[in-house]
Order: structure tokens, then C-alpha cells, then sequence
């Protein structure tokens, strides 16, 4: 059994895996928080309504713990700085109802960390179970300002500047400094009463107190009733609830609408996708969509694979597939904002607190990439040979690649090429089997009817260049 390097920060006890299940330890310290918790029956109410993650009695990890208990592993473990805006908000909503829920039982919610909430499809869901401890009269939310940091902050922040400000919690994986949040606002934002409270004057907080130990011994002090932390709470989720982006344009928010395919060939290319994922289908296995938009072809994959994953670089198009998911409550189909060509890096202590996106897929039985090469290769400058090792290490063994090619007379890539016509020396279809030959056996080419593109059918070799 192996300790997950993500949970050494928690005194109140670790997690482990032995490859196909999730472990926890709990420690004497945190005993008394579990087992009221339990009695209470907090954990039972909130796993049934689907906001907490199941879980079941087990041995003790280690000798040291006191108790231990079986979890139920997340199909694919997802960041803050990986959401679009609607999905924080999820995620900022759970926990909020979940400290209220908390509160209800005699507990308070100790941790508000958006690492705390996964996302099983469109469906936010609480990992954290040491993350509740008994309320003791008169004290403040200890989460508070973990809350304003992970949640509040970015969401605002991403409201008046744009959803690209999402990425910044790659930056503070600790959360946005309040500091920062407020002195980027614009001054309209202070005239929100919520706003100016919980951004504005807790950053003026926390400079009086000089940094954020000083502010969070200051909160400390403050004494609430449990009607006051409910209240808090309250006017927490309604400040939360009314957040709603402005309206932005982004480069493929509206892909669809603005693309060079015929209606009949986009019919054809959707035609030859269900019929690759139905022959390569595993219905406990991991399909990755790279590159996937607002989904229109990871819907094709749902039917055939156990989960579908769908990184696109586009936040809007990011945004109106989850959206599109949560209204008929998909579990199965997860999106996220990706920079394919700059993806998410391991982070966080010895860098090995948060895994690499391409670590986390390695393994897929399924990656399909459709109108990406050419953004890769021509774009971002990657030669083929590294794009194919790239998508070599998500894939695991006899793993299929479905690939599609636009050549250099199609439309787009004319346009993409108009002022570097040098960039072609490299660019064709000589060149792409050249690059992928050290990876992948093709196995099938097969034209798209009404249009210039192929689409490539290869599978993954086993061994591959050093």
C-alpha cells in the first residue's frame, strides 16, 4: 500500500492506495471530530445526497492509526486551475452547503479547500472526510478566509476580468492572496456590498495585521453564535449564487458554427468516430477526447467507455459542455480547460503534490484527436515525433489513437500558413507518418468523405524511442 503524496499536509490522517482502491487513516487526534461525525449522522446525509464521496469501514493503513476506512476512488482527479467558471461555482456551492450542513449537526466545516471537491462528470462532489470538526460555542469559521482565497476570489476575479483568470490558481495553488485579488478589481466591483465585505476589507485586514497569520489569529478572536455562522454562510452562497460571467468572445467558443466542414462531411466524420469507439470500446475503461470543444464528439465515446475526459484550451467551450452535461446529469463525461500545448505541470511540494495532466492520463484505452494536429504542429511549432511520444504516454498497452490530418491545401491550414508558407517544408503527411512510425502501427486511413481530411486509425506500440 502506498501513501498518495497529496495528503501529507493532514494531521488528521493520510491516504493510501493500493492501485485499485482508496485508503484512510485515522489518527488519535482526529477520533473524537470522526466518530461525532458519524453519530451524528452528517456523513450518512451528505453521502446521500450525493455531495460526499462513499466510504466503508477498513483496517488501519498503518500501525499508528487509530482507525481506517475503504473510499470510493474518483474516476479522474481534476484541479481548481483546470475548471471552467461554472465549475468552481459548483464547487464553491458544495462546500458552502456543506458547512451549513455541518453547522445543522453541531460541526463546522474546517477546510475550504477547493482540492477538497472533485468532479465525477458534471457532478461536484467532497473527498475530504477529516474536513468537519465539532463547533465549539462562540467560535469563528476557521475556513473563512481559505473560502474568500480558493473560491470568492478567482470567481470574482474571473466575473470583471475574463475567464482566463482562471488559470492563476495554477499559480497559488494555496489560493489567489486576497491582496492581489483586490488591487486587480476595477473600482465598480467595491460598490457590491458582498464584494467590498469579503474581498476588499478582509484584504485591508489582512495588511493591517501585516500578513495572513497575523489577520487569521485576528479572526480567531472574533466570537459567533452558530445563528451567525449560518448567516455568514447564507450571504456566502447568495453573493456566490448571483455570479455570472460577462458575456465574452473567445477563438473556438463557437467552433462549430465556424468551421470549414460541409454538413454532410461532419456527418461523415461523426459516422467514422462511433464506429472506431464502438469497435474499441471498454466499458471500464478511459477515453480521452483532446481537443474536444463543447463535446460534440465526446458524446459519440459516452456510449462505448466507463468515462470520457474532454480537455480543450477554450474556457467557453469549456463552460457550455459542462453546462450542457449538468442539465441532464451526466457522470460519465468530464471537461476541462487544457493548454494542449502547455498542460497542466506537476506542482506543490517536491512537485509531486499535484500530478502532471499527462501523468494523470497515462493509461487511456482510447485518445482521439480531431482537427488538432495542425494547431499543434503549425501553431505551436511541436515537431511530430514529440506530438506522437505525447500521445504514446496517455495510452496504455495495445491503446487505440484516432487521428485526424488536415493537409496543407485545406482551408484552415492555408490560412494558418498564409504568413509562414515555410512552415509546409515540415508539414505533410510524409512527415506525420515519419513522425508517429516509432510509436504507433497504423492500422487504417480512412478519407472523410466530402473533404480534405483523413482520419488515422493507429495503434500504440509497446515500445517506443528513448
Amino acid at each position: 500500500m502506498k501513501a498518495l503524496a497529496s495528503s501529507f499536509r493532514d494531521p488528521s490522517g493520510q491516504v493510501f492506495t493500493d492501485g485499485d482502491a482508496i485508503f484512510r487513516s485515522i489518527n488519535e487526534s482526529y477520533f473524537a471530530d470522526w466518530q461525532h461525525a458519524l453519530e451524528s449522522g452528517l456523513l450518512a446525509q451528505c453521502v446521500a445526497k450525493g455531495m460526499m464521496c462513499e466510504f466503508s469501514p477498513a483496517p488501519a493503513p498503518t500501525p499508528c492509526a487509530k482507525a481506517g476506512i475503504k473510499v470510493a476512488k474518483i474516476p479522474f482527479i481534476s484541479y481548481p486551475y483546470e475548471w471552467s467558471f461554472a465549475q468552481l461555482k459548483a464547487a464553491a456551492l458544495l462546500t458552502l452547503d456543506l458547512h451549513l450542513a455541518a453547522l445543522e449537526k453541531g460541526m463546522i466545516l474546517k477546510d475550504a479547500s477547493a482540492y477538497n471537491v472533485q468532479f465525477i462528470g458534471a457532478s461536484p462532489v467532497f473527498i475530504d472526510l477529516f474536513s468537519f470538526e465539532r463547533y465549539r460555542e462562540g467560535s469563528a469559521w476557521p475556513a473563512y478566509r481559505q473560502f474568500c482565497m480558493h473560491f470568492l476570489a478567482p470567481l470574482v476575479l474571473a466575473k470583471y476580468l475574463g475567464s482566463w483568470t482562471g488559470r492563476l490558481s495554477r499559480l497559488w495553488t494555496g489560493g489567489i492572496p486576497l491582496a492581489h485579488a483586490a488591487g486587480q478589481l476595477p473600482w465598480k466591483a467595491r460598490l457590491r456590498p458582498g464584494f467590498a465585505l469579503h474581498l476588499f476589507a478582509h484584504a485591508a485586514m489582512e495588511k493591517r495585521h501585516q500578513d495572513a497569520r497575523g489577520s487569521q489569529a485576528k479572526l480567531k478572536s472574533v466570537k459567533m453564535s452558530r445563528g451567525s455562522l449560518r448567516n455568514l454562510a447564507l450571504s456566502l452562497r447568495q453573493l456566490v449564487s448571483s455570479l455570472a460571467l460577462e458575456k465574452e468572445k473567445t477563438q473556438w467558443g463557437e467552433y462549430y458554427t465556424d468551421t470549414n466542414y460541409t454538413p454532410a462531411a461532419f456527418a461523415a466524420k461523426k459516422e467514422i468516430v462511433a464506429r472506431v469507439a464502438r469497435q474499441a470500446g471498454n466499458k471500464t475503461g478511459l477515453a480521452i477526447d483532446l481537443g474536444a470543444n463543447t463535446g460534440e464528439f465526446s458524446g459519440l465515446l459516452e456510449p462505448y467507455f466507463g468515462y470520457v475526459l474532454s480537455p480543450d484550451v477554450d474556457p467557453a467551450a469549456v463552460q457550455t459542455h459542462h453546462l450542457a452535461l449538468a442539465q441532464r446529469g451526466c457522470e460519465s463525461v468530464l471537461p476541462l480547460v487544457m493548454d494542449l500545448s502547455n498542460p497542466s505541470p506537476s506542482l506543490g511540494w517536491a512537485c509531486v503534490e499535484r500530478d502532471s495532466f499527462p501523468a494523470r492520463c497515462a493509461g487511456a484505452g482510447f485518445v482521439m484527436a480531431l482537427a488538432l494536429t495542425h494547431h499543434i504542429v503549425l501553431t505551436e511549432g511541436i515537431p511530430f515525433s514529440q506530438f506522437a511520444a505525447f500521445l504514446h504516454a496517455m495510452l496504455g498497452e495495445g491503446g487505440t489513437l484516432l487521428l485526424e490530418f488536415a493537409p496543407p491545401n485545406d482551408s484552415q491550414v492555408m490560412r494558418m500558413t498564409a504568413a509562414r508558407p515555410d512552415l509546409l517544408d515540415t508539414y505533410c503527411l510524409r512527415a506525420l507518418r515519419a513522425g508517429f512510425a516509432d510509436f504507433f502501427e497504423e492500422r487504417e486511413e480512412i478519407p472523410v468523405e466530402g473533404s480534405l481530411r483523413t482520419l488515422f486509425l493507429f495503434t500504440k506500440k509497446e515500445t517506443a524511442p528513448a
